[in-house]
């Protein structure tokens, strides 16, 4: 369902903003724009967008060699090898039984499957749920003009094989895992975030992928370890992390139950404690492992004695700081009850074992008979048997969870139930095609893009979108995905797919982080090098921080590199801080704060609106260098008709009706810029550049 632009109201009254300006005199206007997106409401305050790109955290730093970026070349979205793809399964078998089941379902309530989509509305779907991003002008083109029979099974590979899928995908889970630069009581989470980055880029299976972090141990800042910032994430809050961990992979909420025994669910408060068990004893951020390595007791004895020197002490403590950040010891086994305990089947204080709520066959209790001899710091390995039970295929909840999540993620509804608040017996309204998505995921051996590629392929994913809002527990057949709004970082890279030839031109740049080469410094020197290796720096004046990101010849924030490369969105969303600054255009348009589990938000709001009409940096930073990089395509046109044309292709990715044109005729009277810049700026405004369509 297309809704016609309205085009005109929307270019007069931009024509007369336009006029008030270069006169300098005010004239009263009808609000059309305000009573078209708001609702009529008036609103008189707005905010300029803030220069965004300048602000890169103190302790993130970036080497880009700009100097070898081929501005010129082409997006990566060559078609792979085969090698890419799992082998395992026969893909066209299971897209037949999908769809198959999905259509079985319909049939049983009187339902039919929405019409198919064409190929204009399929390549902007796929590119928005892949890359994360519309298509460039070349990416449509080229997709247009091919002719192959296959041409969208082979558009769905090589947009899973491009750094724009590696970099959408990111932003997906650094939501789900609340991912930050900046991790609690001054941690940086550069490591944590290479990565999740490594993870996604290298399709490691997923279950291997969740142990990893639930297992992870030793050193955050050692090159390769940074699995370890799931818990420094969480770090003093170990409970938090508990809850929120299997809220993320087995779809189970059982926050209340850490505080009293949960209201609605056969969840006790002792449940959760079994579970706490796991992890207890785990030591974040100790020195306590340090200081088991001769030269660093000998390194803080001769800081002691130099107490009065503060330039020496400051760079000694900072590197010993890095050096001891990490996780240790993987779980006792045992905990205690808090002390306001108020049940009666125990007391407050009372030591609980580590116990899970099912499946339990595939726990192993080797140690279950010792743990009685131990307490809460003792290390008994628990933690690493909790990953292995968390991540078993055989364990009925992670499967099912994980296959859920990415149905509604690219269907637009869950498959089942909340990705959050499942339960043990639910398979939701289609129980067939639930069982038949577990069982697919388990034949992949969890590799989230070929199950992904089935899904696309699907004749579901290619049908027109429902156009409703589902109630929180209305149940869906599929008829189709569901119409919803482009997430902040979806509009945020489709920006780029505006004003840059090659969207993914930024991304996947080298990045270096300070943290992991003061990590190498301390673990490779001796203490005689070290001591040296301080002096010198308290010598200098130099802090230990600015003097190793100098010697690895980077610098913080911008780098002399990128200086003038400062778009607004040249930088794509994965590659910003995480998360951005609250008055940031991803923010606004509902990017997470990082601050809970799947945190952010697709509701339209006043100030998004208003930052689009009103900005001026949307004005000189997005009209602008679009009106630039579509300049070659307008000039080639002999028509206004044929400009319009060519606006709104690049824009939403469709041909301008007939009724469109006729409106915007008048406006077109002559090759003009004026007009050209005004059609760019309504279709930026209209909710179908902002919506699914």
């Amino acid at each position: 369902m297309k809704k016609k632009l309205k085009t005109q109201g929307h270019l007069k009254n931009r024509a007369k903003r336009a006029q008030n300006k270069k006169n300098s005199r005010s004239i009263s206007i009808p609000l059309i724009i305000f009573t078209l997106l708001l609702g009529g409401a008036a609103y008189f305050i707005w905010k300029n967008l803030p220069n965004e790109l300048n602000a890169v955290p103190k302790n993130y730093v970036q080497k880009v060699n700009q100097s070898k970026v081929d501005k010129t070349q082409q997006s990566d979205l060559s078609p792979k090898s085969k090698k890419l793809f799992s082998q395992k399964i026969d893909i066209k078998s299971a897209v037949s039984e999908i769809d198959k089941l999905v259509g079985n379902k319909l049939s049983s309530m009187a339902l039919k499957r929405n019409a198919e989509i064409d190929d204009l509305t399929f390549v902007r779907r796929v590119y928005l749920d892949i890359a994360g991003r519309i298509p460039s002008i070349k990416e449509r083109k080229d997709f247009q003009s091919d002719t192959s029979e296959n041409k969208r099974s082979e558009l769905i590979d090589t947009l899973l094989a491009s750094e724009s899928y590696f970099s959408h995908n990111f932003n997906y889970w650094a939501d789900i895992l609340r991912v930050i630069n900046n991790m609690p009581k001054h941690k940086h989470g550069g490591n944590y975030i290479a990565y999740i980055k490594d993870s996604i880029r290298s399709n490691k299976p997923y279950d291997q992928f969740v142990y990893e972090m639930i297992a992870a141990e030793g050193h955050a800042y050692k090159d390769g370890n940074g699995a370890t910032g799931y818990y420094l994430r969480d770090e003093g809050m170990p409970l938090d992390n508990i809850s929120n961990t299997m809220k993320i992979f087995l779809g189970t909420d059982i926050t209340c139950a850490q505080c009293h025994d949960h209201p609605y669910e056969d969840w006790t408060q002792v449940d959760f404690y079994k579970l706490a068990a796991f992890t207890s004893g785990t030591e974040v951020n100790t020195p306590r492992q340090m200081y088991s390595i001769p030269k660093f007791k000998e390194l803080r004895d001769y800081r002691i004695e130099n107490d009065h020197n503060l330039k020496l002490k400051a760079a000694m403590v900072t590197g010993m700081y890095t050096f001891k950040t990490g996780v240790f010891k993987s779980g006792s086994g045992v905990i205690e009850l808090p002390h306001d305990y108020k049940y009666d089947d125990y007391k407050a204080f009372e030591k609980i074992y580590a116990e899970v709520p099912f499946a339990t066959s595939l726990l192993d209790n080797k140690y279950k008979d010792k743990q009685h001899l131990l307490g809460p710091k003792d290390d008994l390995e628990r933690r690493k048997d909790f990953a292995k039970w968390l991540s078993s295929s055989d364990n009925p909840m992670f499967t099912k969870t994980i296959v859920n999540r990415l149905w509604l993620r690219i269907m637009g509804a869950p498959l089942i139930a909340s990705a959050t608040d499942l339960k043990q017996n639910e398979m939701g309204i289609n129980p067939g095609l639930s069982q038949k998505l577990i069982d697919l995921m388990k034949e992949v051996d969890f590799d989230l893009r070929e199950f992904s590629r089935v899904l696309y392929r699907t004749r579901t994913y290619q049908s027109a979108l429902t156009m409703k809002v589902l109630a929180g527990d209305e149940t869906y057949a599929f008829q189709g995905p569901v119409f919803r709004r482009l997430s902040a970082e979806q509009l945020w890279d489709s920006l780029s797919s505006l004003i840059l030839e090659n969207p993914d031109i930024y991304l996947n740049q080298k990045t270096v982080h300070t943290e992991n080469q003061i990590y190498k410094i301390l673990k490779e020197k001796s203490y005689e090098e070290l001591i040296e290796y301080f002096n010198k720096i308290a010598k200098s004046g130099e802090k230990l921080y600015d003097k190793v990101a100098s010697d690895e010849a980077i610098l913080h924030g911008k780098n002399k590199e990128q200086k003038g490369h400062t778009h607004l969105v040249r930088l794509r969303a994965s590659e910003n801080p995480s998360p951005v600054r609250p008055d940031h255009f991803l923010r606004q348009f509902g990017a997470s704060a990082r601050t809970q589990v799947e945190g952010a938000l697709t509701e339209p709001t006043i100030p998004q609106a208003l930052n689009l009409l009103n900005s001026q940096k949307v004005e000189e930073q997005i009209i602008k260098p679009m009106k630039d990089y579509l300049t070659q395509d307008i000039q080639s046109c002999r028509t206004p008709e044929e400009a319009m044309k060519v606006i709104f292709l690049a824009i939403l990715c469709r041909e301008a009706s007939k009724e469109e044109i006729d409106k915007l005729r008048p406006y077109f009277s002559e090759m003009s810029r004026k007009p050209i810049d005004d059609l760019m700026w309504v279709l930026l405004n209209s909710n179908e550049f902002k919506f699914y369509n």
